[in-house]
């Protein structure tokens, strides 16, 4: 379904629809073009030596991801979780820096959904993403897509920072330089196009 370029005057229906991925604890943008990158994985955590913050993550499909628990989860997982059990990661993707390999830090925990009353509802979401933020290529051929992220929290006097991820799927009458939202989902290594909405043209002073 292709709905780029829908009017502005209403920010509501920039917000994805997400009843096709069933019950997803992502929260909603607080803002139209929010930027972010953040995910829902079902794996098991298996951290280094001695080391619990630095690990791997094994994924459903036996994928393997280098990963790292950010310092604002470290407790609630230490202290609440069992990292022995596969359970349902709260990620932020990113690239391996000259590499084509994901990396993954693990922000928390997502909660079981205690409406669902079918085992197989509450696995509907996994290995979703939401990707949101500037598309600066797009090849059709290759079906790959660029997307620049940038962090949303500024230090006073410096260039805002970003990242850039590479997605898989075709974007019809795409627009460079425009800021789209995009649901994907995690297809061995590859985020893959699985909805998304052209938001328009970046200021040029973001």
């Amino acid at each position: 379904m292709n709905l780029s370029n829908p009017p502005l005057s209403n920010p509501n229906q920039f917000f994805p629809d997400l009843n096709s991925f069933s019950y997803n604890p992502i929260p909603t943008p607080n803002h139209p073009k929010q930027y972010r990158a953040i995910g829902i994985i079902q794996g098991k955590y298996t951290p280094m030596a001695g080391k619990l913050t630095k690990g791997i993550m094994e994924t459903r499909d036996k994928q393997q991801f280098d990963c790292v628990i950010l310092a604002k989860a470290i407790s609630s997982i230490k202290n609440h979780v069992d990292i022995n059990q596969t359970q349902k990661w709260i990620v932020y993707p990113h690239k391996v820096r000259n590499s084509e390999q994901l990396y993954l830090q693990i922000v928390g925990i997502a909660p079981d959904d205690k409406s669902s009353t079918s085992p197989e509802d509450n696995t509907l979401k996994m290995d979703y993403f939401s990707i949101r933020g500037e598309v600066l290529y797009f090849n059709k051929k290759n079906q790959k897509v660029i997307v620049k992220i940038r962090y949303n929290q500024r230090q006073k006097g410096k260039k805002s920072r970003f990242f850039k991820l590479e997605l898989k799927g075709n974007l019809e009458n795409y627009s460079i330089h425009h800021f789209y939202d995009f649901d994907t989902i995690l297809e061995q290594n590859t985020l893959v196009i699985k909805k998304y909405i052209d938001l328009g043209l970046i200021a040029a002073n973001v």
